[in-house]
């Protein structure tokens, strides 16, 4: 096994007795192994999307995308947003969701705000507009869209539907988690919300494409872990 774990990127063997710093190591080693099979190892390369990164502070410095709400068939030739979805944990599968009030398009920033491991994020709105217009009436959460980092994965639909099937399972262990954990609101956990935007851009995709758009979190925030295998070990 100890061999095993060498010849994986950024493997490492742990050897656990009931020592529970020893199992928070080997989980988060375990997440960072995953990820990095899927990105680097297991075959050929990925090849990284090239993007520009906006300055921090400049929203939408690059101009947005607009994508009007159209739905039916044919498919639009034209740039469209042609549904939203959210993963039902009772029915197993992607059911319809709403829009927020008299939205009309949705926007698309062009240039990303950050990047992990898999995947690129951008900002997004629900728009009231029905056009492209130097004053943008924003409906609803400031939000940010998900796409993947990678050119193999772009045309894959079921790619980021992966993740946001993931994030609503992970949000159902978490309310059972908070009903059993007796303590302080504080110790409770949760997952943000997510939906999936089926766009249309003959520019970015060949047929539909989807994006991952979930809320903007405002604020500052300790980040505990991350999959590249850091762990904080303290909090002040």
């Amino acid at each position: 096994l100890q061999e095993m774990a060498g010849a994986l990127p950024k493997g490492s063997f742990q050897k656990l007795g009931l020592n529970p710093q020893l199992l928070r190591t080997a989980f988060s080693s375990l997440s960072s192994s995953l990820t990095s099979l899927r990105t680097e190892g297991g075959g050929a390369a990925l090849t990284e999307r090239a993007v520009v990164k906006e300055a921090v502070g400049e929203q939408g410095s690059g101009g947005w995308d607009f994508y009007p709400l159209e739905s039916g068939t044919p498919m639009p030739a034209h740039k469209a947003c042609i549904k939203k979805e959210r993963w039902s944990t009772d029915a197993q599968a992607f059911v319809p969701a709403e829009y927020g009030f008299d939205v009309r398009a949705v926007i698309h920033s062009r240039r990303i705000f950050g990047s992990g491991a898999e995947r690129q994020v951008y900002h997004f709105y629900e728009v009231s507009n029905g056009r492209l217009e130097a004053s943008l009436r924003f409906v609803g959460n400031k939000l940010t869209a998900k796409q993947p980092k990678h050119v193999e994965h772009v045309n894959d639909q079921g790619f980021m539907r992966q993740f946001c099937k993931v994030q609503a399972r992970a949000q159902e262990l978490a309310v059972s988690f908070n009903r059993r954990v007796s303590g302080r609101a504080s110790w409770h956990i949760s997952f943000v919300e997510c939906h999936i935007y089926t766009l249309v851009d003959p520019d970015l995709w060949t047929g539909p494409g989807t994006v991952l758009a979930e809320p903007y979190l405002e604020g500052k925030f300790v980040k505990w872990n991350n999959n590249a295998g850091y762990i904080r070990a303290t909090h002040k």
